[in-house]
């Protein structure tokens, strides 16, 4: 086994205090044959990202923290809290710290990661709990092993932050979802509504109606090149996926997808080989292919300091 890891950020305020998002700033996809099953994500951001590969252990008691809690913390006004342990272990990549999740795969087979979408609108419900977006990542990979039961638990905890966010979702099932705020609703595309299992930085909608102009999708213009003013990644991912015919293996096919939708400023490459439990991650700081296999690690709670 070989793992990779690699120093935090400077400091909270570099993470709380960034941009809120950018156009042109990740994508994902899941691509199943047989019994293979991966999930492939590209991390793009201007400047170098460093970051975190996290082991999370099950056992753990946590409790939810909203964005004001970070940053206005004398300034707290009542509000529902959640109270949870965690049920499976889990790797995640994280930003900052610990419980600052990006994305990651559990024990159990469920894959949850963002991507920047700059209409989210996140929901207002002061009757249900309310978690900061990149611990409601960890609280989902801690407490469900399928996304049937993840996007069911919006009825009972929804996600809040300072970024704006849309999430992809798969299991080791192959289902699969996208779940956007949009005007402060939840909106979770699964199966029908899921036609094509990707996710960059537009509205899932807005994407297929884009992809649909172009052959081999119900239109007319050429699919290949890289117009001017628009983002080509969801079609080219779209016509990867729709051609991949097992002649290479799973893990290999993801990472020439994810080399494709590179656009200059990626920093993490990472795929989620669902179906073997193993995570393999190539970074601009560190481009070497790197892997690390759940299976192998103690994901039981660790004794307190004596």
């Amino acid at each position: 086994m070989r793992a990779t890891v690699h120093r935090a950020l400077p400091g909270l305020a570099s993470f709380l205090l960034a941009p809120l998002g950018r156009t042109r700033s990740c994508a994902t996809f899941s691509l199943a044959h047989g019994p293979n099953l991966v999930v492939g994500h590209n991390l793009d951001e201007s400047m170098q990202l460093p970051g975190l590969i996290i082991v999370n252990p099950r056992g753990i008691a946590k409790r939810n923290v909203m964005f004001r809690d970070l940053v206005w913390p004398f300034r707290l006004k009542p509000t529902p809290r959640l109270r949870w342990t965690s049920r499976y272990g889990s790797v995640t990549y994280n930003v900052f710290g610990r419980e600052f999740t990006d994305g990651g795969l559990n024990e159990a087979g469920l894959y949850v990661g963002e991507r920047t979408l700059l209409s989210t609108a996140w929901p207002r419900d002061s009757h249900l709990p309310r978690t900061y977006h990149c611990q409601w990542i960890q609280y989902l990979l801690d407490s469900f092993a399928t996304v049937e039961d993840a996007v069911a638990s919006l009825s009972c905890v929804l996600p809040e932050g300072h970024c704006r966010w849309h999430f992809f979702l798969c299991d080791r099932t192959g289902d699969a979802a996208a779940v956007e705020f949009l005007q402060g609703v939840p909106v979770v595309r699964r199966r029908d509504t899921l036609p094509y299992t990707i996710l960059c930085n537009d509205p899932y909608d807005a994407e297929l109606r884009d992809l649909r102009s172009y052959a081999g999708f119900g239109g007319t213009k050429d699919p290949e090149p890289h117009y001017e003013e628009e983002d080509p990644r969801f079609r080219w991912a779209a016509m990867m996926l729709r051609d991949f015919d097992g002649g290479v293996p799973s893990v290999d096919y993801a990472l020439a997808v994810l080399d494709r939708l590179a656009l200059g400023t990626t920093r993490w490459m990472i795929v989620y080989d669902i179906a073997n439990s193993r995570v393999h991650v190539r970074t601009s700081l560190a481009p070497r292919h790197h892997w690390l296999d759940l299976p192998a690690l103690d994901f039981a709670e660790s004794p307190p300091w004596p």
